[in-house]
């Protein structure tokens, strides 16, 4: 089943975690982090209430809601969970007695630079004072309308145009929600059960992209992730690259999605598969497999490059990027740094858009034309689409 892909985002203490638990258990929070716990997977994030890693729940089981970090110190968290998990639609949680953050704006640069629409949720309206609450209001409208050029809609009971209202990407849907009284959670449900998938999906190569890597007492390891492109039901297959640049010769025993044991996956689905050895003497080491791993079947599919063309927009840049800038590319699971060898215009600065040459700065990557990736240095980000291999 390919599933429709909710990202949650916005600034830390929103009460990300907590609204999809709520969304994902039908059960309202009592305002001391009762419906958070079931969402943290580490004690750390149990002890502090801060989201440190990439969280997945199943809503209806057509449905994934993914939770992001929201603090600044996990923010290349967020960005591989915006990239990897390639979400069709981003809920972003501001909570109103907080104001618009840093980070909120950050996480919204990111979304509208993905081109992913956006659900702007209102939290914790129940304890938000009206004074503080108007403000919040106003320079949220004043950041959508004049800085990003986008509209607001006001989402109220009874909206006949919904559906085309969300799926447009220059109008962003808000609402008002409380975790603790229900307010809101019915037309935030309302919106997610008419959206549909709107990633494209490709059947030219098969590819299984790793973003998990489990070991499963009585069944070995298992390989969690995307289905990027294609169909994949055979035994044999090939993951990689290495550290080297290699792939190995694996045998999957079995493929699982949500619903249980299946003898297909294809395109958009997450799934898991059991793997191992092509012969029972080869040991896998789990720490061996590295996040953005691929499996494939077609061993004409393991081209790997070090350079690549791609078509660039700078989010934000405090002063201009020229020719030898090295940021940190993210792409699917890919995190390597690389070096701009040349590019169109003679420098770029914030807004500006460019057609540049990449070249990794360590080993060859795995990629395809038509990906979307994210690259930052400090401060600095932006994001690209792949256009071409070397």
């Amino acid at each position: 089943m390919i599933e429709t892909r909710y990202a949650f985002i916005g600034n830390v203490d929103s009460g990300k975690s907590t609204l999809l638990s709520v969304l994902s258990t039908g059960d309202l929070d009592d305002g001391r982090g009762k419906m958070r716990k079931n969402i943290s997977q580490y004690r750390h994030e149990l002890e502090s209430g801060r989201t440190s890693s990439i969280s997945l729940k199943w809503k209806d089981k057509d449905k994934i809601l993914i939770d992001l970090c929201g603090h600044e110190r996990y923010l290349r968290t967020t960005i591989y969970g915006l990239n990897s998990m390639t979400p069709d639609y981003c809920i972003l949680v501001i909570g109103s007695n907080m104001g618009i953050s840093r980070m909120t704006r950050e996480h919204i640069r990111l979304a509208i630079g993905l081109e992913i629409p956006i659900i702007i949720c209102l939290t914790k309206t129940d304890i938000c004072p009206p004074n503080v609450y108007d403000t919040t209001r106003k320079v949220l409208k004043r950041l959508i309308h004049q800085r990003l050029g986008k509209k607001i809609y006001e989402v109220k009971e009874n909206n006949d145009n919904i559906d085309n209202i969300v799926m447009s990407l220059t109008n962003i849907p808000v609402i008002d929600v409380s975790n603790v009284t229900g307010e809101g959670i019915d037309k935030l449900n309302y919106i997610m059960n008419k959206l549909k998938v709107r990633r494209k999906f490709s059947y030219d190569n098969n590819i299984f992209q790793v973003d998990a890597v489990y070991s499963v007492p009585g069944s070995g390891l298992v390989v969690g992730g995307t289905m990027l492109s294609g169909r994949l039901s055979c035994k044999k297959l090939y993951m990689g690259p290495n550290k080297n640049g290699e792939f190995k010769n694996i045998i999957a025993r079995s493929y699982w999605d949500n619903d249980g044991h299946v003898k297909e996956i294809e395109a958009g689905m997450y799934a898991t598969i059991n793997i191992r050895g092509e012969n029972k003497k080869d040991n896998i080491v789990r720490s061996s497999i590295k996040k953005g791993m691929i499996l494939t079947d077609v061993i004409e599919d393991k081209k790997l490059t070090r350079e690549f063309e791609a078509t660039v927009y700078i989010l934000h840049h405090p002063t201009t990027i020229a020719v030898d800038y090295e940021p940190l590319i993210n792409c699917y699971g890919i995190r390597q740094c690389a070096k701009i060898e040349s590019m169109e215009s003679n420098y770029l600065r914030s807004g500006d858009r460019c057609k540049c040459m990449f070249k990794f700065m360590t080993k060859s990557e795995y990629l395809c034309e038509g990906w979307t990736f994210i690259f930052r240095e400090g401060g600095s980000k932006g994001v690209g689409v792949i256009t071409k291999i070397i």
